[in-house]
């Protein structure tokens, strides 16, 4: 006979995986670490989730020997974001924010939320945010075992389309068989220990 299922009932679904996703807003939380030079959280809407997932861009400066900033992973990871959504400002090689045109942006979170609402085209936190994006979302191995695994937005941000789609699941293989992108088995499942209250949360396991 066959299983009655409802919204809620899934055979095999942890919410990994590649997800048609929208952007409802950006938080600034570099204030709170002194190690973190940036940290800005990303609050994605999930195609079939009621719950939303956060993408933390997060990580300190690296310099050259003038002092000057370089590109790391974190300013990777700024820039594929802000690409995706069309924002022109970013981080110079100062480590501040600034627009295309050079003029001083002095809350991100300001100008990266106000783009946000006129990208999707509502400032109304009610109403769902179009589904305008593509992105992979993983179990990220543990550095040893039984530790907490943790769920991750990788990185790169695609548009939803067939583009984008096909230009993030190349960069996924490329980065699986390169052994950057460090996912989680099934024996590090099963070996994780449940989170605790006060985990943060883009790092809730999976």
């Amino acid at each position: 006979m066959a299983l009655l299922k409802t919204k809620t009932s899934s055979t095999n679904n942890d919410f990994t995986g590649y997800f048609e996703a929208g952007v409802m807003k950006v938080e600034d939380k570099s204030d709170q670490f002194d190690w973190a030079d940036i940290w800005v959280d990303v609050h994605f809407t999930l195609k079939g989730s009621k719950y939303p997932q956060v993408h933390a861009i997060k990580g300190s400066f690296e310099r050259e020997a003038d002092g000057s900033i370089q590109a790391n992973k974190m300013i990777r990871h700024f820039n594929y974001f802000k690409d995706a959504i069309g924002f022109t400002g970013g981080i110079n090689t100062e480590g501040e924010w600034e627009n295309e045109d050079g003029t001083a942006i002095t809350s991100i979170t300001g100008a990266l939320n106000a783009h946000i609402n006129t990208m999707n085209g509502s400032d109304n936190p009610m109403l769902e945010a179009p589904l305008r994006f593509y992105i992979y979302i993983y179990r990220e191995a543990p550095k040893k075992s039984g530790d907490k695994i943790y769920k991750r937005v990788l990185g790169k941000i695609c548009t939803n389309d067939a583009k984008g789609k096909a230009e993030l699941s190349s960069y996924v293989t490329y980065m699986q068989q390169k052994g950057f992108l460090k996912e989680a088995s099934s024996t590090d499942v099963a070996k994780s220990p449940s989170t605790t209250a006060t985990a943060s949360a883009d790092e809730l396991p999976f």
